[in-house]
């Protein structure tokens, strides 16, 4: 991964050249700077970044020590003993038959897939007992390794839940939803009469109040001025394709004609490369910081030092003043959206971290798959297959005439192993009734 200042210099290479015909001080740089920011807003809302898959393989290698667990004890498995079943007792005995025998030809057809083989095989007679405790202990361990799993996973998904919510109300502001990416709400614009009101310019624009509400805002006021009923682009980046009037402020100009489509579309094109990732945003964020201050200190934008952030209709007066909002030592972290951005920055470290640490519970969930099915076929003789019978294979196989245990014992379980293809059901199913 290239350092923060690398990608940097990479960043501002790309900006210039998307605006390298822009005339000199049109804020193209700031504008394509928080475009950046609002696109990787944008793609955090259109899509996942949890790694679904993850949980589905461990559910898979799950239910495969659950089919080991229960079939090694199957001998046993519906005895209630010797005393006279009630008539409760049988009909639950009846269920429970049931329902493992719509349930196993589903867990071992995934075993097999799982496994890339067309049969397992089942242990003696003689060595299930032993067979039963490994795959019992192994079996104990992988449930509490799964839930590990799923907590971590689960805490994930809050966390990158968290991330989205901080990227929207860091681009709206508090009225932001997923929905305002197709109409921003007019709150995402802290405005009242003027474009100067929401940039920052009240008391002399000196104190910046009504800036940094949201990062609509103040591109806003890097790209629309007021033009006294004229197109101006020499006034403001964004003027040929939308205007507000003399006397209208930025919400007007930005609702009325599909104003609101034409900013967000002149945004998408400044920046296509907003990848949700903690370093993209820092290294924006980063960048912004850096053009704070390049003429008047604390103001983003403008050409002359002198001019307030009015919008009005010279390119010096597009800017956006944060004075108090950074000044006294505050820092950038001060401009409420920067704070949201920085907020979702470390909520995706966070899930990244908690899903680390699910890769590494799937591995000891793989490792112990394994040791459960090295346990469940180290002492066995006949192979079972839910595709095609088995061999046997023993010191001295037994003619094909003749009828032994193990044939008729094979025989009955290539059958029943037929007999689950016709119903698959959820394991829940089973374990339910076995409580």
């Amino acid at each position: 991964m290239f350092p923060v200042g690398y990608l940097t210099v990479f960043f501002f290479v790309l900006i210039n050249s998307r605006f390298g015909d822009a005339a000199a001080g049109d804020n193209a740089i700031e504008f394509g700077i928080l475009c950046k920011l609002y696109n990787i807003a944008e793609n955090a809302s259109n899509k996942s970044v949890l790694p679904m898959p993850l949980k589905a393989r461990a559910e898979g290698l799950f239910n495969d020590l659950l089919y080991l667990n229960v079939l090694s004890g199957s001998d046993t498995l519906f005895d209630y003993g010797e005393d006279p079943l009630t008539e409760q007792d049988k009909e639950k005995q009846e269920l429970k038959k049931k329902a493992w025998e719509e349930t196993r030809g589903g867990l071992e057809k995934g075993l097999l897939q799982r496994e890339g083989r067309e049969q397992i095989t089942r242990p003696t007679p003689a060595g299930r007992q032993r067979v039963a405790r490994r795959i019992q202990r192994v079996y104990e361990k992988a449930k509490s390794i799964k839930v590990q799993l799923e907590h971590k996973l689960d805490k994930a998904a809050t966390e990158l839940a968290s991330a989205n919510t901080s990227l929207i109300k860091a681009v709206f502001g508090e009225a932001g939803s997923v929905d305002s990416f197709r109409e921003a709400p007019d709150a995402a614009f802290d405005v009242s009469t003027g474009t100067g009101d929401g940039c920052g310019n009240t008391d002399g624009g000196s104190v910046g109040e009504p800036t940094g509400i949201s990062l609509v805002n103040d591109f806003t006021c890097l790209c629309v001025g007021r033009t006294s009923g004229r197109i101006d682009g020499a006034a403001a980046l964004c003027e040929a394709s939308l205007t507000a009037q003399s006397g209208m402020n930025v919400v007007g100009a930005v609702k009325g004609e599909n104003g609101w489509q034409k900013l967000q579309g002149l945004c998408r094109n400044a920046q296509h490369d907003g990848f949700l990732e903690p370093e993209n945003i820092h290294a924006s964020v980063e960048a912004f910081g850096a053009r704070i201050g390049r003429v008047t200190p604390y103001k983003l934008g403008g050409t002359t030092a002198l001019a307030a952030c009015t919008g009005g209709t010279e390119a010096t007066a597009l800017c956006v003043d944060y004075k108090s909002l950074i000044g006294g030592g505050k820092g950038l972290s001060g401009i409420p959206w920067v704070k949201r951005y920085l907020d979702a920055a470390q909520s995706l470290r966070n899930a990244h971290g908690l899903t680390l640490g699910a890769q590494n519970d799937l591995t000891r969930l793989e490792a112990l798959h394994h040791s459960g099915l090295d346990a469940f076929e180290s002492e066995s003789l006949e192979g079972v297959s839910s595709h095609k019978a088995a061999p046997v294979t023993t010191a001295a196989e037994p003619s094909a005439s003749t009828p032994t245990a193990t044939n008729q014992q094979q025989e009955q379980s290539n059958s029943a192993s037929k007999q689950s293809h016709v119903k698959v059901l959820h394991f829940s199913t089973f374990l339910a009734l076995t409580m």
